[in-house]
């Protein structure tokens, strides 16, 4: 079948004003946009085809005296980055101030193009972050329950995540990435 799909229209006057937006016959196209915050120097931003954005706020471990300063009421975004080693790493980024939250090292990968996803799958109240990828000729999808750690002094993003790796699942037949360079063919 036919995989194509139209957008809806948009317009620099699109949009419902001060209207409902269901009301809105077009939307509004993004015309001067801004960027509020940049996160590091990676020249990619992030390998993945997509960044989710999340409500993690339940996954902060924090004492009481920083609260405000821990990202309570911020979404976080997951970045995964392929650092000078040549692992990958997926990074959780606290959206308010650009801080990185979280991370995990994958170790030697395939480029990770499959896009995070975050899902309850307990239905705990928690999210979990579910990893696809590719490494030593194998597929490995990958489950974690991140726990965001945070202080008066800021975000721990570091340390063992080996208790938060929920489940990993591994196929040695299976592969998500593609080693051909045009996607067109």
């Amino acid at each position: 079948g036919q995989r194509t799909s139209e957008g809806p229209a948009h317009s620099p006057d699109g949009g419902a004003g001060t209207g409902d937006p269901i009301n809105a016959s077009e939307l509004a196209s993004i015309v001067d946009p801004i960027v509020n915050w940049v996160y590091g120097t990676y020249a990619e931003g992030t390998d993945a085809l997509g960044t989710p954005i999340a409500d993690l706020s339940n996954q902060i471990v924090t004492d009481e005296g920083a609260s405000e300063r821990c990202g309570g009421d911020s979404l976080f975004l997951i970045l995964v980055q392929t650092n000078s080693d040549g692992n990958s790493i997926v990074k959780i980024i606290e959206g308010e101030d650009a801080d990185l939250a979280w991370e995990v090292d994958l170790g030697s990968t395939d480029l990770v193009k499959a896009s995070p996803i975050i899902v309850d799958l307990d239905e705990d109240g928690t999210q979990e972050l579910i990893l696809v990828y590719d490494a030593g000729g194998a597929m490995y999808v990958d489950a974690y329950s991140p726990q965001l750690h945070c202080s008066v002094t800021g975000w721990s993003p570091g340390g063992s995540k080996s208790g938060e790796l929920l489940w990993s699942w591994s196929d040695d037949d299976l592969k998500i990435s593609n080693d051909a360079t045009d996607w067109t063919t």
